[in-house]
């Protein structure tokens, strides 16, 4: 196997191994952002793509910390 392809492997292992961590900070990000709006008596909508977009982004974050290093976790 080529160093590159095993690169990619961790890389993918790496994402696989992070989901429940993005899931759990995600969850917690929805939570928050439907608590404002539910104090600011706004129509609380939940668009699919959004959220999608939002758990991707905060999967490639947590990801990029532990690959850098700056990220603390037994993972």
């Amino acid at each position: 196997m080529s160093y590159i392809t095993m690169e990619i492997w961790t890389g993918i292992w790496i994402l696989v191994r992070l989901l429940p961590t993005a899931l759990i900070i995600f969850a917690g990000v929805m939570i928050i952002e439907l608590g404002i709006e539910f104090i600011q008596k706004k129509k609380i909508e939940i668009r699919i793509l959004n959220c999608l977009c939002q758990f991707l982004w905060i999967l490639i974050i947590v990801s990029i910390l532990k690959i850098t290093g700056n990220y603390i976790s037994n993972f």
